[in-house]
């Protein structure tokens, strides 16, 4: 699994997908495939401006299969779909329609993004892009590894025991597992609607 930085690390990538320079980002999305969900203060991904540009089909799809999140939105809340609708780039709606392959209640995904991201400030304060954490259900297996650019650690995340019918449960609760690698290097997090604790026993990353 390629870690992901979901802040901007690099600005001659971050140049590259604001201007949709595509040489560009091909040659560095080559060298450094975890740069595909960077973005700047607007939180406009790379897939964010092929959808405002309009880019052929084949340059969203190659994004997509590289790994871009389809529901990530940027600050005006917007999907990479919304801004091709918003553009009229009907080309590209198909293309960008996000893929869940699980569902979660509204209410429960947003409690534990609130908690999420106060860890991650408790963690590390100065850190400004925190995951969304929807966007891991585009994935079979829901988890992801970040890098935190401002306290350079990692935090490698899964959403527990999810399989059809959605059973995400730890002790009857919704849970987000968090192992994070900064300060806290031995230990290991669950997240739930109410908060977060301790996990008693240490689990091995991602084998749910």
């Amino acid at each position: 699994m390629k870690t992901m930085i979901l802040d901007c690390v690099d600005e001659e990538y971050a140049n590259a997908a604001k201007y949709v320079d595509w040489p560009a980002i091909a040659k560095k999305l080559k060298e450094y495939p975890g740069l595909i969900n960077t973005s700047r203060e607007s939180g406009y991904t790379v897939l964010h401006h092929v959808a405002h540009a309009g880019l052929p089909v084949k340059v969203a799809q190659f994004l997509v299969e590289l790994g871009a999140w389809r529901s990530v939105m940027n600050y005006k809340d917007e999907k990479p779909i919304d801004v091709a609708i918003r553009r009229r780039h009907k080309h590209l709606i198909e293309v960008l329609k996000p893929k869940l392959y699980y569902q979660i209640p509204p209410q429960d995904l947003l409690k534990i993004q609130l908690v999420f991201t106060e860890f991650i400030k408790k963690l590390c304060p100065d850190e400004t892009k925190i995951l969304q954490l929807g966007v891991l259900f585009e994935t079979k297996l829901p988890q992801a590894n970040i890098f935190l650019p401002k306290c350079g650690g990692t935090v490698k995340i899964n959403f527990v025991s999810v399989n059809p019918p959605f059973d995400y449960v730890v002790n009857g609760f919704p849970c987000l597992r968090v192992y994070p690698n900064v300060n806290d290097k031995y230990n290991v997090y669950h997240i739930y609607t109410s908060g977060y604790e301790k996990a008693k026993i240490i689990p091995s990353p991602f084998t749910d």
